[in-house]
């Protein structure tokens, strides 16, 4: 049955994706959850996300970080 879904879908573990793709990934509609956990992943993912954004966008000075 995952050979078929595969074929129709792109899946793949969230926690195994790169960080700004798990922030994109939030964007979207969920589809199925076990357990109310996922809540605190995306959590992590956006606290991590902001964290990374801040150093990178001080690295190509995009923005000034105060």
């Amino acid at each position: 049955m995952l050979s078929e879904i595969n074929d129709i879908f792109d899946v793949h573990m969230f926690q195994d994706l790169p960080l700004y793709i798990r922030f994109r990934v939030l964007k979207g509609k969920i589809l199925y959850y076990k357990d109310k956990d996922i809540y605190d992943i995306f959590r992590e993912t956006i606290e991590e996300y902001g964290n990374y954004k801040r150093g990178y966008y001080d690295y190509i000075n995009l923005e000034k970080i105060q």
